[in-house]
Order: C-alpha cells, then sequence, then structure tokens
C-alpha cells in the first residue's frame, strides 16, 4: 500500500475557504495533515499538495491565486502536541521536505530529537496524531 499524506481543513474536516487567508503579498492556509496507513521509508511521506481532502468542487489545498506556480509554498510550519504516545507529544516532529513542483514533497518524521523514524510500518504514534500546519503560498 502506498503511503500518502492527505491534506485537511485546519479542523480535520474537509478543506474549505475557512482554511484560508489572502493577504497582500501571501496567502496562508492552515491545514491537518493526516497520515495514511503504511510502511515508512527513508526521507519521508510522499506530501502532494493538491491532494487537498475537500469536497470535489475544492479539492486542493493550493490556492486559486498559486495554482500553476512551479515551486509550491515558500514556507511551512509544522506545529501540534497531539495525543499522549504520538510523535510530537513524544519529542519528535514532523519536517516538510520541498520538492521540485506543488506535488511531490516530502514529510519527514523524526520520531525523537534528531533520529529518524524507522523504516516499516507506521505506528499509531504518526497514525492517530494530530498534524497543524501553517503554509504560505505566493501570489
Amino acid at each position: 500500500m502506498a503511503l500518502a499524506v492527505k491534506v485537511m481543513g485546519f479542523d480535520g474536516n474537509p478543506l474549505d475557504q475557512r482554511s484560508f487567508e489572502a493577504g497582500d503579498r501571501f496567502i496562508k492556509v492552515r491545514v491537518q495533515l493526516q497520515i495514511q496507513a503504511g510502511n515508512y521509508a527513508a526521507n519521508g511521506i510522499a506530501l502532494d499538495w493538491s491532494n487537498g481532502g475537500g469536497a470535489p468542487a475544492n479539492p486542493s489545498s493550493i490556492p486559486p491565486a498559486a495554482q500553476g506556480l512551479a515551486q509550491g509554498p515558500c514556507a511551512v510550519t509544522i506545529s501540534g502536541s497531539g495525543p499522549a504516545g504520538g510523535v510530537n507529544a513524544n519529542g519528535g516532529k514532523y519536517v516538510a521536505v520541498p520538492g521540485t513542483d506543488p506535488t511531490n514533497w516530502l514529510l519527514k518524521i523524526f520520531a525523537t530529537a534528531g533520529t529518524e523514524y524507522a523504516n516499516g510500518a507506521l505506528g499509531n504514534d504518526a497514525l492517530n496524531d494530530i498534524i497543524n500546519a501553517e503554509v504560505l503560498w505566493p501570489r
């Protein structure tokens, strides 16, 4: 089974306009990243910003004003405490690794400070974690 990350609205529901905040030069999108079941491989999990988990009318987390940009987001800040026993709660963290376009980024998991998650099946510590991200897109 291919492992991927689903990009949902900030509240964990399908993405909608409440997750978007437009500014003069940038658009902020607040999302929740949900890891789908599968095996973790070194260097991370596929993270496709166009996988918005939204309604058919809005399936992408890429703001309309940023669609067609080759580079993808200009900044991604990941935070969240998560439930007890989760990666975040145990001192680990998630890091978004830029790709060559918005569809081929990676989400790297560090189970504890400085130690990347082990190859193999993901445990509940990652699958049930709450991963919040603020994504900044250029206009």
